[in-house]
C-alpha cells in the first residue's frame, strides 16, 4: 500500500515576528513579496526595532496590512491636502522671503525664509527652523490673495495649533488663532509696503 502525505508549504507570513530570528525570516519574505512589499515591511520592522515598538507576537503577515494601512491612509492625506488648494496657489510656492518681523517680540531679522507646498502641507523654514502644517481650509483664493487655515507647527517643540495663513504680493503673515501672535515675511519690494505700515501704526522697531 503506498501512502501519499500531503504537507501544505506555509508562507513565512504567517510566521510570528521575533527580533532574534528575523535576519532568518527576512530572506523567505523577500523571496515571497513584491519589491515594494518586501522595502515597505522591512524599513517598517527595522524603524519600529530602532524606537522600540513592540512587534513580537505579530505575524508577517499583520505587520504587512498595518503597514499596508499606513501607506493608504498617507496618499489619501496628500491627494486631500492637494485638493484643498487650487493650481493657482500652488504655482504660488515655493516663495522666498528676505526679511521676517516677529511682531510680539517687536524684532526683525535681515534672514531668508520660504515658503513652500509639499505632500499636502505648508512648510516654513528659516535659520534653524522649520515648521509643517496641514491644510485645514482655504478661506481666500484670489489671483492676489491668498488666506489658508493650517494645523501645525515646529515639530522639535511638539507643540501644534491653529494659524491664518495669508499671501499678499510680496509679504506673509501668519497669524496664532489662540492668542492672536503675528509674523510676517516680506521680500524687498513687500517690504516697502509693510514698513510703510508700520511706520503709519507707530511701531518704529524694525530701524
Amino acid at each position: 500500500m503506498t501512502i501519499l502525505l500531503l504537507v501544505g508549504c506555509a508562507s513565512p507570513l504567517d510566521n510570528s515576528y521575533n527580533k532574534s530570528k528575523y535576519e532568518n525570516d527576512r530572506l523567505l519574505l523577500k523571496q515571497k513579496l513584491s519589491d515594494e512589499d518586501f522595502q515597505l515591511l522591512d524599513v517598517y520592522i527595522t524603524a519600529a526595532s530602532i524606537e522600540g515598538e513592540k512587534l513580537n507576537g505579530m505575524s508577517y503577515d499583520d505587520i504587512l496590512q498595518e503597514v499596508l494601512n499606513l501607506k493608504s491612509e498617507l496618499i489619501e492625506f496628500n491627494e486631500d491636502g492637494n485638493s484643498k488648494l487650487s493650481k493657482t496657489i500652488r504655482e504660488q510656492f515655493p516663495i522666498t522671503y528676505n526679511f521676517s518681523y516677529d511682531i510680539p517680540l517687536k524684532s526683525k531679522e535681515i534672514t531668508p525664509h520660504s515658503i513652500t507646498f509639499l505632500d499636502g502641507k505648508i512648510i516654513i523654514r528659516g535659520k534653524g527652523v522649520k515648521s509643517e502644517y496641514t491644510i485645514k481650509e482655504v478661506i481666500t483664493d484670489d489671483k492676489d490673495a491668498y488666506h489658508i487655515l493650517i494645523h501645525g507647527g515646529d515639530a522639535s517643540k511638539g507643540k501644534y495649533e491653529d494659524y491664518n495663513l495669508e499671501l499678499i504680493k510680496g509679504v506673509a503673515k501668519t497669524t496664532r488663532i489662540s492668542d492672536g501672535a503675528q509674523w510676517w515675511y516680506t521680500d524687498q519690494v513687500g517690504k516697502q509696503m509693510f514698513e510703510a505700515g508700520l511706520d503709519k501704526a507707530g511701531m518704529v522697531f524694525h530701524r
